[in-house]
């Protein structure tokens, strides 16, 4: 498999947390995340300190999100590289948009809490919200977070962006990703 310099998680008693606590997106958000399974166990690689938020990976399977309820929960595994990209907005209930390596899994779904929906404070490697556990063997090599929702065509060039840097698979990996020809800087 590709390797890439990021963090990597031994699946027994590494974690880590983002000391923000991220409850504060008001215009909603669009997350990006290039992470994978490593191996077993296959807790949880994206999730939550402060709340039950999960992203990408769940029990084994790698079309995950669950903003304090299901969004996508779709089978699937594998310890291959993959690209997570979805949006939620911000309105009384939640309308969310999620792909895996470019394949729309949630379409407008609105299976989230309807208030508490945010990360919270991101954490790595398992589940440290109510307790040490969902452990992951895991490696991440990107988060990508926006404070809104993304055009399509944004979301499309932060997907070929990704995709490229990390020689991943995907639909938008031959867009033109110069830098001159973005409708928005890095």
């Amino acid at each position: 498999s590709r390797r890439f310099s990021g963090l990597a998680f031994d699946g027994f008693d590494d974690l880590l947390w983002t000391s923000h606590n991220f409850d504060s997106l008001s215009n909603g958000y669009t997350l990006f995340t290039v992470a994978r399974y490593a191996g077993d166990p296959k807790g949880r690689v994206i999730g939550s300190k402060t709340t039950n938020w999960l992203w990408g990976f769940h029990a084994g399977g790698v079309h995950k999100w669950h903003p304090n309820g299901w969004v996508s929960n779709h089978g699937g595994g594998d310890t291959i590289w993959h690209l997570h990209s979805g949006d939620i907005n911000n309105v009384a209930d939640p309308k969310a948009n999620f792909w895996t390596d470019g394949v729309q899994k949630a379409t407008n779904h609105n299976g989230s809490n309807n208030s508490a929906y945010k990360p919270g404070k991101m954490s790595f490697g398992g589940l440290w919200y109510g307790g040490n556990s969902e452990y992951s063997k895991s490696e991440v090599a990107e988060v990508v977070l926006y404070n809104r929702v993304l055009s399509t065509d944004e979301r499309q060039m932060v997907e070929a962006y990704l995709s490229q840097k990390y020689d991943l698979t995907h639909p938008s990996k031959s867009k033109d990703t110069q830098i001159n020809n973005y409708p928005f800087k890095f």
